[in-house]
């Protein structure tokens, strides 16, 4: 069987992998987002990982219940064991979340943005499922369950802004050349 390889793609000085992880870094850019992108090699002594993205989240005060920075992860499809292994390793040797995002932007529910993500805690637990949430009010970028889409901020204004969708869907949109 012949496997698709991912297309390689520039995109704003960086030369990702995968284009879409170039997709997450137009959404990331877009929403105000620092990004590395592959920051470095993580090794237990027995497996090695290069996470795709180290974000930097934006939390509305008191908020401690997230790091400010998370490793996030691109996949195509459900992670495997094997992947989810890799990022809890990556989670328990940093003490950070490590988000698994899955699907695509092409697709979704009208009430549910997609891709949807998991979540790693820094114990190793796996949670899940997440969205990327957004805060007209205070600006707070972070993550939310799915189920609690509606959930408002703790700023009283609800996560839902026009924000979150422009970036999706200029993620969606974006076109790459063959160099930029």
């Amino acid at each position: 069987m012949t496997q698709i390889q991912a297309l390689q793609t520039w995109h704003n000085g960086h030369h990702f992998r995968a284009r879409v992880e170039a997709r997450w870094a137009v959404f990331f850019e877009h929403m105000g987002v620092s990004f590395d992108y592959e920051p470095e090699a993580y090794s237990d002594g027995q497996t090695a990982y290069l996470p795709d993205f180290l974000i930097s989240l934006r939390l509305s005060a008191p908020d401690n219940r997230f790091e400010p920075k998370v490793f996030f992860e691109v996949k195509g499809a459900q992670p495997t064991p094997e992947e989810l292994a890799k990022a809890r390793m990556l989670a328990k040797l940093t003490n950070k979340h490590v988000l698994i995002a899955f699907g695509s932007f092409s697709s979704g529910f009208k009430s549910i943005p997609t891709p949807v993500m998991f979540s790693v805690k820094p114990d190793g637990a796996v949670d899940g499922l997440f969205h990327w949430s957004h805060c007209q009010g205070c600006d707070a970028f972070t993550f939310q369950r799915v189920t609690a889409f509606s959930d408002g901020c703790r700023c009283g204004y609800p996560h839902a802004s026009s924000a979150l969708a422009a970036a999706y869907n200029a993620a969606r949109g974006a076109r790459f050349g063959v160099h930029e």
